[in-house]
């Protein structure tokens, strides 16, 4: 049963409250500042309600708050500075505010609360820069202050040992990576993508041997991948797409086996594809789109038995698709538009059970289209326009009843189309056969003509 209505300014009579924990009701109206008074209280826990209004400012000040260690007033409507008196609550630990509508600065003051363990600041509309002295706060584990307006550099990074999780995205931080990075020993998860870095990436960040995800997309981040990256044993996710990077990718990044997720799309990558791509044993998903990728598509890519989705569109890869694609058992979206493969599809390709979106547009392929495509029966989306394919679509193309679009314009391809396209209307929204041809019925089309 949900709690409605306001909090009623007696509670600032409970003088014996430890704790007090009204969340997730429909508590509305400012927060009542007797709260504040319970001078025994450790834990205040307000979070996802609807209470408005600013905190008072001597929030800690004058109120003799010296237990309180949880502060959790997320999920409001708060608005107003965040009070630079938190530091007189010396005992405090976790500090939440996030998703509020609080503006002003970050406190420097809180960099002041030695004991505090985690401070969450996120999705708030908070401008300035972010003070030095929260960076040296070497009992903090947690640090959160994502989808703000915070601007400036980066702080150099003191010795904050305990620190595992960092999130500083969307924001205009400006800037290079600090060296000081390194002195997060035992940081697990770094988020600082969507600001305005620029810069290198430190060979530094080879030396996070605990670090699990990092995440410094949609930057301005330039220069080469660090070789260093290959130390980080543990990492699962790697996220550097839609920087300036540049250079080649370093093959001994695809020997770290832990590696689930690499998203290093949108940017300026060059070389050819290493072979070691195929040495990786835990992938889930490889972005490498919109790169400068040249040369082949190693067989080796046959390995990864895990992949569930590949993109390797918008690049200059040639050479035939290699036979091993169809070793990808996993594999649900492959996407290799716009590159300069060549020669025909493997019949292989007919292996892939789980794929619902194959797209092969804007290349030089040629020959028929295989029969075995027809044993994708979970296909959504197939775009094989902009080729050079030739011959009659293959009748095992019926067993296609989930797909919705079906792309094969700008090829040169002829005769009758399957009756049973006529069947297929229902789910079939979307077909383009021709240069200029687009048809959303399916029924009455009874050939595809030479392009």
């Amino acid at each position: 049963m949900e709690v409605s209505g306001s909090i009623a300014p007696e509670i600032g009579n409970l003088d014996s409250l430890i704790t007090l924990d009204l969340s997730g009701n429909q508590l509305d109206g400012s927060v009542a500042p007797s709260i504040f008074n319970l001078t025994v209280i450790e834990s205040i826990h307000l979070y996802d309600n609807s209470l408005s209004g600013s905190l008072p400012r001597d929030i800690c000040r004058h109120n003799g708050l010296q237990k309180l260690k949880v502060l959790d007033l997320s999920r409001n409507e708060l608005k107003g500075d965040i009070p630079s008196s938190l530091d007189q609550c010396p005992q405090l630990q976790t500090i939440r505010l996030r998703d509020n509508n609080f503006s002003g600065h970050v406190p420097k003051e809180i960099g002041n609360i030695t004991q505090l363990k985690e401070l969450d600041l996120s999705i708030n509309s908070l401008t300035g820069v972010i003070p030095e002295k929260i960076f040296h706060l070497d009992n903090l584990q947690k640090l959160g202050m994502s989808t703000n307006e915070l601007s400036g550099f980066l702080p150099a990074f003191g010795n904050m040992k305990a620190l595992e999780d960092l999130t500083l995205r969307g924001n205009d931080l400006t800037g290079p990576i600090p060296f000081s990075i390194e002195n997060l020993s035992n940081i697990k998860s770094i988020d600082i993508s969507y600001n305005k870095l620029n810069g290198a990436i430190p060979s530094t960040i080879g030396n996070l041997s605990n670090l699990q995800e990092i995440s410094l997309a949609y930057n301005n981040l330039n220069g080469f991948i660090p070789q260093e990256i290959h130390n980080l044993h543990q990492l699962s996710s790697l996220s550097m797409s839609s920087n300036n990077l540049s250079g080649p990718l370093p093959p001994s990044i695809f020997n770290i086996s832990s590696l689930e997720y690499i998203s290093l799309g949108n940017n300026k990558l060059s070389g050819a594809l290493p072979s070691e791509i195929g040495n990786m044993k835990a992938i889930k998903a490889l972005f490498l789109y919109n790169n400068s990728f040249v040369g082949p598509i190693s067989p080796t890519i046959g390995n990864l038995s895990t992949l569930v989705i590949l993109f390797l569109s918008f690049n200059y890869l040639n050479g035939p698709i290699p036979s091993t694609i169809g070793n990808l058992a996993n594999l649900e979206d492959l996407n290799l538009l716009s590159n300069e493969l060549n020669g025909t599809i493997p019949s292989s390709i007919g292996n892939l059970q789980y794929v619902f979106r194959l797209r092969l547009t804007f290349n030089k392929l040629n020959g028929l289209i295989p029969s075995s495509i027809g044993n994708l029966s979970e296909m959504s989306i197939l775009s094989l326009s902009s080729n050079k394919f030739y011959g009659e679509l293959p009748s095992s193309m019926c067993n296609l009843t989930l797909l919705e679009q079906l792309i094969l314009s700008n090829n040169s391809l002829a005769g009758s189309i399957p009756v049973c396209f006529e069947n297929m209307s229902k789910s079939l929204k979307t077909t383009y056969l021709g240069m200029h041809l687009r048809v959303l019925c399916v029924k009455g089309i009874s050939r595809i003509s030479k392009q």
